[in-house]
């Protein structure tokens, strides 16, 4: 998507006005990035790649709301790419930095207090940040101040195609997303070396057709080279014959003076076929001069026809020697990516055994509690049993007190009532013996009476000694149940205290329990989908590999065709050679048929005819 004009089915960038609000973003946001006035700019949407245009923004800008954003929101987690120190337009670098910024507003979204912001509401309603006023080139840009205008970037990036992941434990989106972008570079990589291979078929098919055209050229420019050698011998004789003919005439001209009339119509004759004869040599010689040149330019033009198939074989093997290196970059990345998704499996098959453990351990915690609570149940049934019991016993030794208490008071009445009836029997007898003379009698019946009255008082001593010692033992015992029942129910209390506290422990162990095997199912979840991609990946690498071994051959076949069209190139020598010898023996013609006529012109007119 970078660098595209946005047209389609999306149709072109919509302007958003100043006092016009948005869209509402979500977690499917999208960014697009694109490169205006030497500036990266970014296009985000709302709802996906498809969506209504929400905003057009710069990398300063995102800075300054990130820093409102964390200002208003202490505890948001979200992290903008590291700024550079010098201005960077370099696809890869701004296709890099367009998927960091995607990934930070859908962190930014997926918050529960960001969207709430007044810095989040303000930037995408149009007002914060800069103003979406349309720039010179028609496009939503930036006003005056904006710090991307004075941003130093960093030193250029290399060409090379370089591939940038980010792995969170969270998601394994930034490895499908690295997929989708490995397999675009691939597809694209793929279609550039098939236009090479077909530019290298065509050029060498060219290179071939100009080879066979050159070859026929040449053997024509040889037979035509053959044919003027010989007309040149032969016309070299015959120039020869009449020089020395012409010589013999001149020195026998005085000897033949009289015979000059009869051979003048001879000689006139002579000169006649010789001038003829001269024409035609010039005519021959025009016409092999023609020859000649136009067998240069054939031989110039397959010359420069084999240095253009030349230089083109060198661009292709150029061509495909980056593409191998690219190849090989992209195979290098590749195979750390899958270094490290080897170490992401490892690492999250240890938390799946740390999580197994961890279950087994809270499961068996959890049955240990079960276990207890039921012990501590049944402790606490006995214990509230054994507080019953005692509570029961109270009342009951209370009812008991009572009866013995009325029975010791019954009891104590008798003895008073047995010890006032002694001592009124003794008071009778002695007043009915007072007047008895007989003293024995008297003193008899007085101790009889006094023995009976000490009786009764013994009597109704220990019957109150009885009752005093009997208050004091219920009064003990009652203590005694009192305290036992009063530790039977400290005892109940504390053992369904014991049986709260356990059942607290059980639901506390039963969430952890439940928690840990929700983390046990989440990593071997995320071990599943790591492996996945680690097997993915493995894939990819191994058809790039193959591709690579595929462009080798195909950078082999075109250093042979390059080193074919060289050796061409240097097989043209020879005919060039003999096309120079031509081009010296047709001067050196001329030169002798220029010589003839300056000859001819010079020879002497032949004299008058005699009387």
């Amino acid at each position: 998507n970078f660098g595209s004009s946005h047209s389609g089915s999306r149709g072109a960038p919509v302007v958003l006005p100043v006092n016009m609000s948005c869209l509402p973003l979500t977690p499917s946001v999208a960014v697009e990035a694109r490169i205006e006035d030497n500036t990266a700019v970014y296009d985000i949407y709302s709802g996906g790649p498809n969506s209504t245009l929400t905003r057009t923004t710069r990398f300063s800008e995102l800075c300054r709301l990130h820093a409102q954003l964390v200002s208003e929101v202490p505890g948001f987690l979200g992290r903008l790419p590291s700024k550079t120190l010098g201005r960077n337009i370099n696809p890869t670098f701004v296709e890099g930095r367009r998927a960091e910024i995607q990934q930070y507003l859908v962190t930014a979204t997926a918050d529960r207090f960001v969207p709430a912001t007044s810095a989040f509401k303000l930037f995408f309603s149009g007002l914060g940040g800069g103003d979406l006023r349309p720039s010179a080139t028609g496009l939503p840009g930036l006003v005056e101040g904006d710090e991307d205008g004075t941003e130093v970037e960093q030193s250029e990036a290399s060409e090379m195609p370089t591939i940038t992941m980010t792995y969170s434990s969270e998601s394994a989106m930034p490895f499908k997303d690295l997929t989708e972008q490995l397999d675009e570079e691939l597809a694209t990589h793929e279609n550039r070396k098939e236009d090479l291979f077909s530019a290298a078929s065509s050029t060498k098919t060219e290179i071939l057709n100009s080879m066979d055209e050159g070859d026929g050229q040449l053997r024509a420019l040889r037979a035509v080279v053959r044919d003027t050698i010989a007309r040149e011998a032969a016309a070299t004789e015959i120039l020869t014959k009449h020089h020395a003919g012409l010589t013999g005439l001149k020195e026998g001209l005085s000897s033949r003076r009289k015979v000059q009339q009869d051979k003048e119509a001879e000689q006139n004759a002579a000169f006649a076929r010789l001038e003829e004869e001269s024409v035609q040599v010039a005519e021959r010689t025009k016409e092999r001069r023609e020859a000649l040149e136009a067998a240069t330019k054939t031989r110039d033009a397959v010359v420069k026809s084999i240095k253009n198939n030349i230089e083109a074989c060198q661009h292709t093997v150029a061509a495909a020697s980056v593409q191998s290196r690219a190849a090989g970059a992209r195979l290098g990345a590749m195979k750390s990516v899958l270094t490290h998704l080897d170490g992401c499996v490892e690492r999250h098959f240890s938390e799946v055994s740390v999580a197994e453990v961890e279950r087994g351990g809270r499961t068996i915690a959890v049955t240990t509690l079960h276990d207890e609570i039921a012990t501590a149940r049944e402790v606490c049934a006995e214990a509230e049993e054994k507080m019953r019991s005692a509570v029961a016993a109270v009342p009951k030794h209370n009812l008991e007190c009572s009866q013995r208490a009325r029975a010791r008071r019954f009891q104590v009445r008798r003895a008073e009532e047995r010890a006032a009836a002694a001592k009124a029997l003794a008071d009778v007898e002695t007043r009915g013996l007072v007047n008895v003379e007989d003293q024995t009698v008297l003193q008899a019946s007085v101790a009889k009476a006094q023995k009976a009255t000490q009786v009764s008082m013994a009597a109704l001593a220990d019957a109150k000694d009885r009752q005093d010692v009997g208050r004091r033992e219920d009064a003990e015992v009652a203590t005694k149940l009192a305290a036992e029942a009063a530790r039977a129910t400290t005892s109940w209390n504390h053992r369904g205290h014991i049986v709260q506290t356990l059942e607290s422990r059980l639901r506390q162990a039963t969430a952890l329990q439940q928690k840990a095997i929700h983390h046990h199912e989440c990593a071997q979840a995320e071990l599943k989908v790591v492996t996945e991609e680690r097997q993915s990946m493995q894939l990819q690498v191994e058809k790039l590999q193959v591709d690579m071994e595929r462009n080798e051959k195909i950078v082999s076949e075109a250093q042979d065709a390059l080193k074919a069209a060289e050796e061409q190139q240097e097989s043209e020598a020879p005919h060039r050679h003999a096309e120079e010898a031509a081009s010296a023996v047709l001067k050196s013609q001329n030169e002798a048929a220029t010589s003839l006529n300056r000859a001819m012109e010079e020879a002497p007119a032949p004299p008058p005819p005699g009387p």
